[in-house]
């Protein structure tokens, strides 16, 4: 593992042998314009068939016209409650980052289909002015 990297994962407490392996992933073998988590992950999963993002909201829609949004949002909290028990695990050296990883996209995917249901863009938008605002004004805590 690269030393920056290394020293990355010890500064935030991270065992070493606990950090992403830095598989030899060739922007070739993933999608155009994906981190390195992504390609980990894409090589990982396999060859599997990647949806374009502009079919997910209509993913999205057919999923919960399909199961309905008392189920989804059941589904919702079920997948969060899955997450943190995964990042307890992983931050416990229990579980190998690619479960980690699993569990981030499960909620990432169930949060997709509650943005796409409740039109929360907007309020996104807000949220991540808010960040930005905290993280670059002149009056920010350090």
């Amino acid at each position: 593992m690269p030393k920056n990297i290394q020293n990355k994962y010890q500064a935030t407490g991270i065992k070493a042998n606990m950090a992403p392996k830095m598989p030899n992933i060739s922007k070739a073998q993933a999608p155009p314009n994906t981190s390195f988590i992504s390609r980990a992950l894409y090589h990982t999963v396999n060859q599997k068939r990647i949806v374009p993002m502009k079919e997910f909201p209509v993913i999205c829609r057919d999923a919960l016209n399909k199961w309905g949004l008392d189920s989804q949002l059941d589904m919702m909290a079920e997948e969060c409650a899955e997450f943190i028990v995964a990042l307890n695990q992983y931050r416990r050296g229990r579980i190998p980052v690619e479960e980690l990883l699993s569990e981030i996209a499960d909620v990432s995917v169930m949060s997709d289909e509650m943005r796409v249901f409740f039109e929360i863009d907007a309020i996104k938008q807000e949220k991540i002015a808010r960040l930005e605002k905290l993280l670059y004004s002149e009056t920010a805590d350090a």
